[in-house]
């Protein structure tokens, strides 16, 4: 004889057992060390150490990425050092997934690493900014130096002049209205093996590029005092 199987009954209990087995059940919140927090921070958290160790995987990753990226274009090194000293200033206290108790004076001191070394870069790549616009702008100055004594010796040597004799230069030509030749005054001596032409007040920072260039053109050149001597070859 055949049975027919019986049919669950529903009931307000087992409708309030199912509907609570449907919903997801609530993220649970961990309790993480400020010290390590902060600690990480300090010393990883340019790799971000210390968000992976609070699960902000996201965050972490762009700081490391930050990181890399900086070692060969700087720039985003001080991106991602700033980043760290906002994350030691902000850190997740109370979060739904995370709860950090953080000393404060920890704190405090872990701030600061971040902000000093993000200033130290600051300066640094302001200086070697500096350091470029000074270069090129020396270098400049130089090559018009060196173009302009060209020109004058090759105008010189047309000029029928006693040898080994001292002239002003400004007997025979003016200077250029150039920043190179400001408060410049200018003597030469003609001579069978070229023409010296004497520069004195031209600035000692120009020493190194004039070098530079006379070894490239194959001119001589000399510093004695205040004074800087070049050599044209005939």
């Amino acid at each position: 004889m055949k049975t027919t199987p019986k049919k669950a009954i529903s009931t307000p209990t087992n409708q309030l057992e199912e509907q609570q087995n449907s919903q997801p059940l609530p993220l649970v919140q961990q309790n993480k060390s400020g010290t390590v927090y902060l600690l990480l921070a300090l010393f990883l958290g340019l790799f971000g150490a210390h968000d992976f160790y609070v699960k902000r995987y996201a965050r972490g990753v762009c700081i490391l990425l930050l990181t890399i990226i900086g070692i060969f274009t700087l720039i985003p090194l001080l991106i991602s050092t700033l980043w760290v000293f906002f994350e030691i200033v902000n850190p997740p206290v109370d979060t739904p997934r995370i709860k950090l108790k953080v000393n404060p004076y920890l704190q405090a001191f872990s701030a600061l690493i971040p902000l000093l070394f993000f200033v130290g870069y600051l300066i640094f790549y302001l200086l070697m900014a500096w350091f470029i616009v000074i270069f090129f702008l020396y270098s400049t100055q130089a090559e018009d130096i060196l173009s302009y004594s060209k020109q004058a010796a090759s105008q010189i040597s047309k000029i029928d002049l006693e040898p080994e004799t001292w002239y002003n230069c400004q007997d025979f030509y003016s200077f250029p209205p150039s920043s190179s030749f400001e408060n410049v005054a200018c003597g030469f001596v003609k001579d069978p093996m070229g023409i010296y032409l004497v520069y004195n007040n031209i600035r000692s920072e120009l020493k190194s590029p004039l070098n530079d260039l006379a070894t490239q053109n194959n001119i001589d050149i000399g510093f004695k005092g205040n004074n800087t001597i070049i050599k044209i070859k005939p």
